[in-house]
């Protein structure tokens, strides 16, 4: 059975959005590095039971103008025309 979304997940992720809502408007180019235990690779993945929260939270760094690069951490970021995500 899988686990249920707990608030105190949301409300950190709500809590990382605002941070980035600020960064975003203040700088051209920043990078977001961390583990937040979303699977970026089961993004097709229907039976995924974070999906919903991992669509939420590239959807909300999106329209921050961040842009998802990857897993992986990237060595040249100098290409990105806006702030990068990298998770």
């Amino acid at each position: 059975m899988y686990r249920q979304l707990g608030d105190r997940e949301r409300e950190e992720l709500a809590t990382l959005h605002k941070h980035a809502a600020t960064i975003s408007s203040t700088y051209t180019r920043a990078a977001i590095l961390g583990d937040l235990n979303l699977d970026v690779t089961r993004m097709e993945d229907s039976s995924y039971y974070r999906l919903p929260m991992l669509r939420d939270h590239l959807t909300e760094l999106e329209n921050l103008r961040f842009h998802f690069i990857g897993p992986h951490t990237c060595r040249d970021t100098r290409s990105a025309p806006a702030p990068a995500l990298l998770v």
